[in-house]
């Protein structure tokens, strides 16, 4: 019998590791900037949650599958998750002052050219 979670976390091996290598090393200049540091990043299958991080950095998961049809998710959508966690590497909750910090990660991975939100699937 067929698992019926699998389509939902069923993504090539191969694929899982090329996807996180980009993510750190798209994100890397964001974290020199911001002074950011994270411990482990890995892929998650939550299904409630696109990312999340424990132990303030120490480890960071994000979910790289779409629920519905099993697929690798946008890159800039990965990112853009990935810039969330790190913000939590500063502050645990979702505070008024983590959402400017947000704003600010994210207009400048923008500028640099990490997160292009209009970017197809790539």
């Amino acid at each position: 019998m067929k698992n019926p979670q699998s389509r939902f976390s069923i993504l090539d091996e191969e694929i899982v590791r090329e996807t996180l290598t980009r993510i750190a090393r798209d994100v890397e200049p964001i974290c020199r900037e911001f002074t950011f540091r994270y411990g482990q990043l890995g892929a998650s299958n939550n299904r409630s949650l696109y990312g999340f991080n424990r132990g303030s950095g120490k480890i960071i998961r994000v979910r790289l599958h779409d629920l519905r049809t099993g697929k690798l998710r946008k890159h800039s959508a990965l990112v853009v998750t990935m810039l969330h966690e790190l913000c939590h590497c500063r502050y645990r909750t979702h505070s008024q002052s983590f959402y400017n910090l947000l704003r600010e990660v994210v207009e400048y991975a923008k500028q640099i050219g990490v997160y292009r939100p209009d970017k197809k699937r790539y």
